[in-house]
């Protein structure tokens, strides 16, 4: 979108009812809509829009990743820049990825975080996440799928250095700690088994 309509071609008036509200919710109507031109800086590759909004009071002119995508182009944002490509093949593997939906992209954090993040998570640290549960009720929920997100993790290593008469003290303990708890959250949340 731009407040320039200089900038666009093939220009038709807008009749819908969007408008487009600014950071200081101002309210700026669409008035037309057209096509136009970008010459990038660094080479001689035009890069042709279409759709592209006429705002008036529009002070900068804003560019949609959508529409770029549209046309073939891949968006490569980085920590300090974005590149457009045209015909690129991204080598590697993602650590998160996600889908196109109208105009939105869209990616599932939870599966990006039980893929991704998972794979160095330990017995202990979802043992002190889930309140300091049982390694015993923790690998009853990791073999029932009782928790959503919770990873497979290494049953062997779950106790650690822990003797085996510390691990059935502190689930005979903890198993009196739910009967007094009834209602708890632990009860609600571990169900019968």
């Amino acid at each position: 979108m731009t407040g320039d309509k200089r900038k666009l071609t093939n220009l038709t008036e807008y009749k819908g009812a969007r408008v487009v509200v600014t950071t200081d919710n101002s309210r700026l109507p669409i008035t037309h809509i057209g096509n136009a031109t970008i010459l990038p800086r660094c080479n001689s590759h035009q890069v042709e829009l279409q759709h592209v909004y006429h705002v008036p009071g529009m002070k900068k002119n804003l560019l949609s990743v959508s529409q770029l995508t549209a046309f073939g182009n891949f968006v490569l944002f980085g920590p300090d820049e974005v590149r457009v490509y045209q015909n690129k093949k991204i080598a590697g593997t993602p650590i998160m990825q996600g889908k196109q939906m109208e105009t939105v992209y869209v990616m599932s954090a939870q599966e990006a975080y039980v893929d991704k993040a998972g794979k160095n998570e330990t017995a202990d640290l979802w043992h002190a996440r889930l309140g300091h549960v049982s390694y015993h009720k923790l690998k009853i929920m990791m073999m029932k799928s009782i928790l959503k997100g919770l990873p497979q993790l290494d049953v062997r290593a779950m106790a650690g250095n822990v003797s085996k008469e510390f691990i059935e003290a502190n689930d005979r303990e903890r198993d009196e700690d739910i009967r007094e708890e009834k209602g708890s959250k632990w009860v609600r949340f571990l169900g019968k088994y």
